[in-house]
């Protein structure tokens, strides 16, 4: 699993550019979450989850973030 974090309310392509080149280098990497301020869940079409901070410490506690 590969987690990023970026300060950013809106999450535009280039801030996907390292979980999209790690995804290149580890084919096997099940999950990339991309934690940011954006207000809804959402996945790319490359298949990183793009998670609010709350959603995503929410899953988290939820024990819904797993490997």
């Amino acid at each position: 699993m590969a987690i990023e974090v970026k300060a950013t309310r809106r999450v535009a392509s280039h801030h996907l550019k390292g979980l999209r080149e790690i995804g290149a280098d580890y084919p096997d990497l099940r999950k990339r979450i991309l934690v940011c301020l954006e207000p809804v869940a959402r996945r790319t079409e490359a298949g990183i989850d793009i998670l609010p901070a709350g959603e995503f410490a929410r899953r988290l506690w939820a024990g819904e973030i797993s490997n």
